[in-house]
């Protein structure tokens, strides 16, 4: 699941918000959040949350490519497990239902535009494997 926030604006705290009360809503061990906080930093208040993986802000170009890349291959991981498990097989991680959250957009496709087409793959195939 995608959620994408607006930078420097009320949206950041709203997708916080937003955030925080998804965690609040889910199961033990039945939601994880990761963040790419390119706006004004709001969603890196969150990052010691227990349901928080980690969020990376535009100054933590490796960390963003990381996250990315983490979730790209759990992504993989489930669909293949899917596939050699059937549907209804509970994944054998730890990650439960998996979110990332993305707050500025327009600065990601700016300033970060190689990580454009994983994130919309994610948003695209992540959803049948709960990511």
């Amino acid at each position: 699941m995608a959620i994408v926030g607006g930078p420097r604006s009320g949206k950041s705290l709203a997708l916080q918000t937003v955030l925080l009360g998804l965690t609040a809503a889910a199961p033990a061990g039945g939601l994880s959040v990761y963040g790419l906080d390119l706006g004004d930093g709001a969603l890196t208040a969150l990052r010691r949350h227990p349901r928080v993986g980690t969020v990376a802000g535009r100054n933590e170009p490796e960390l963003l490519r990381r996250i990315v890349s983490q979730l790209s291959s759990l992504c993989r991981r489930r669909q293949d497990f899917r596939q050699q498990h059937g549907p209804e097989a509970p994944f054998p991680d730890n990650y439960g239902e998996v979110l990332l959250a993305v707050d500025g957009w327009a600065t990601l496709r700016r300033e970060f535009d190689a990580l454009e087409d994983s994130i919309t793959a994610l948003a695209a195939q992540g959803l049948s494997v709960g990511v």
